[in-house]
C-alpha cells in the first residue's frame, strides 16, 4: 500500500496557533472562533507549502527605468 503525502494539521496545533494569536491581540474576549479560523488557514498554507517543497512567494517588483 502507498503512503499518503498529504499533510495534516492537528487540532491541538491549530489551537496553539489560535492561543498565540489571541495573544497577539491583547486577549479580547469573544473572538475565539475567528482566531481558530485564522490559525486553520495560517497553518493550512504552511501545510500546503511544505507538501509543495517551497512556501510560495509574492513576485518580485519590477523597477522600470524612466525616460527623461
Amino acid at each position: 500500500m502507498a503512503k499518503s503525502t498529504k499533510l495534516t494539521v492537528s487540532e491541538a496545533e491549530i489551537g496553539l496557533r489560535a492561543y498565540h494569536i489571541w495573544e497577539a491581540e491583547g486577549k479580547p474576549a469573544g473572538k475565539d472562533f475567528d482566531h481558530w479560523l485564522r490559525a486553520e488557514a495560517e497553518l493550512a498554507g504552511t501545510a500546503a507549502a511544505k507538501k509543495g517543497g517551497e512556501a510560495k512567494r509574492a513576485p518580485a517588483k519590477r523597477t522600470q527605468a524612466r525616460k527623461h
